[in-house]
């Protein structure tokens, strides 16, 4: 399990009281670079002794997107390219630019199907992809987070499971070390929606103060009401009756009580499947590892793996060795040896042959000619779609067309430079780090009208380091570390970090405040 903050390493064999566990390493990450994940990854690996030789990955990582919608019902063999469409209207990304899969769920009764779509930036993907190579590690399977917790779902025995079959449960890895928690909707092991949410974050609101509870407690509080809200109006009619929190037990268990109390539904700490070495159930930081074990238990378990080619690279690489297959077979039967070889009895059969050829040239041909009767008749019937386009002969629309498509062409540059500012917000947010926060944000757009738009991003913000009082050193990290974070410098040329500002508060506590600015080229 490759979390933000650690990596989580179970080993867990199967026997006849079921999983159990024979070893479990967790090693921190000390930092974001991509050799110190390396390193943890050499050293949980180190620790655990021996490589198991089936070994599943687990990614935590908030760029996953998971999305589900429904859309009509279409044949299996057209899928794939019907969804890579229709998912283009839930995504704020082109789907060129994912690593992506999809699980589907038909409902034949109401000619719709329910897909999940699971995508992440290829660009991301490859540098996972990367960090496990380096570390010497051969994955069998790599899933996101979202659908190992959602494998996971409530018990340890059947009859819980079989219990919430057929409903929405709410899932919650509560991670305290990073201050995070990830949350999913999922029914029969499918996850319908899922979220990262930042534990950190000011809790004080209203309908949340009470004294004594965690403050991490009540942030999640708002982030589940946030989530619920959210998932009930894009699911309508669908209810997660059930939400069961994963995480350190000692820590997570009072907020349980608390939750139930203010969401008004049940809300318990999550039993594993697995056993301990004592014959304990499992605790429950190692909800989504778990969820990996289960994967091997299952005879349907629901999978969207993340690989490349996960989505028609595979079929298209098939067709195309087919196809060459084909051409070097027809290049042989070209070969002066193989037609010197070719005896008098074999000519008789190629006379014959060549018969049958003339006779199915000539069924093809009234095929052909049905066709094309076909198509008049429909092309006769056919609805006027107006601008008197009927009436307009063939050079006249040939050069209709052609006026349209430079005008596709100019859409397309426009759209090809421009810049999307969620991106930008997104990859900000993960990239602030503790102490640092953000007062305000300019963002403009010039000269779009002249097809050569100009972009320029300001952020006002401040930063307060009371152990280290190393304000200077963080914030001239976050500027580095974001023009070098592609998903937020994408389209920008320059990054300027403006002066650095010593500010006093009412408590004689002294902090920076600073200014950064960011402009984009223009497209060529």
């Amino acid at each position: 399990m490759l979390r933000s903050k650690s990596v989580d390493l179970l080993e867990v064999q199967a026997g006849r009281k079921g999983l159990s566990l024979s070893r479990a390493v967790s090693v921190p990450i000390p930092d974001h670079g991509d050799a110190q994940v390396v390193g943890a990854i050499k050293t949980a690996l180190s620790q655990l002794g021996q490589v198991p030789e089936r070994l599943g990955v687990c990614v935590s990582a908030q760029e996953i997107l998971l999305r589900s919608f429904l859309m009509p019902l279409v044949p299996k063999s057209e899928w794939e390219d019907s969804i890579r469409f229709e998912a283009r209207k839930y995504i704020p990304f082109k789907t060129e630019d994912l690593t992506w899969n999809f699980h589907v769920i038909e409902d034949r009764a109401h000619k719709q199907m329910r897909v999940t779509f699971l995508g992440l930036r290829t660009q991301t993907f490859s540098r996972i992809r990367q960090w496990l190579v380096e570390a010497g590690v051969t994955p069998a399977f790599l899933e996101a987070q979202s659908v190992s917790l959602a494998r996971v779902m409530a018990g340890p025995s059947a009859n819980a499971r079989a219990s919430l079959a057929g409903q929405f449960v709410g899932l919650v890895d509560v991670d305290l070390a990073a201050n995070a928690a990830h949350i999913v909707v999922a029914k029969d092991q499918v996850p319908y929606f899922a979220r990262d949410v930042n534990l950190s974050l000011d809790p004080e609101g209203p309908g949340v103060a009470s004294p004594g509870i965690d403050p991490r407690a009540k942030v999640l509080l708002g982030e589940l009401r946030l989530s619920l809200d959210f998932f009930s109006r894009e699911t309508p009619g669908a209810v997660a009756g059930h939400l069961f929190l994963y995480g350190e037990e000692a820590a997570i268990g009072p907020w349980a009580s608390w939750l139930a109390e203010q969401l008004r539904c049940s809300v318990s700490v999550g039993a594993l499947d697995v056993l301990d070495q004592r014959g304990h159930g499992l605790s429950a930081p190692f909800a989504c590892a778990v969820g990996l074990a289960l994967r091997a238990r299952e005879p349907h378990p629901v999978t969207l793996d993340l690989r490349e080619g996960a989505a028609g690279a595979g079929r298209t690489s098939e067709r195309l060795a087919t196809v060459q297959g084909l051409m070097q077979q027809l290049q042989t039967l070209r070969e002066p040896a193989f037609l010197e070889g070719v005896g008098r009895a074999a000519r008789a059969q190629a006379v014959l042959a060549a018969i049958a050829v003339a006779a199915l040239g000539m069924l093809g041909y009234q095929r052909i000619a049905h066709a094309k009767a076909e198509y008049l008749k429909a092309a006769q019937t056919a609805p006027d779609v107006g601008w008197g386009l009927r009436q307009k002969g063939r050079a006249e629309l040939d050069a209709l067309q052609q006026q349209l498509q430079q005008r596709l062409e100019r859409l397309r540059a426009l759209t090809e430079h421009r810049l999307i500012v969620t991106e930008k917000l997104d990859a900000l947010t993960r990239r602030l780090p503790d102490g640092v926060w953000l007062d305000g944000l300019v963002f403009q757009r010039r000269g779009e009208a002249a097809g050569a738009p100009q972009t320029s991003l300001r952020l006002m913000g401040g930063c307060f380091q009371p152990e280290q009082r190393n304000e200077l050193e963080v914030i001239g990290r976050l500027a580095s570390n974001l023009k070098e974070d592609p998903a937020f410098f994408k389209g920008f040329h320059a990054g300027q970090l403006g002066e650095i500002t010593i500010r006093e508060t009412d408590k004689q506590t002294t902090y920076r405040t600073f200014t950064l600015t960011y402009n984009s080229e223009s497209p060529r």
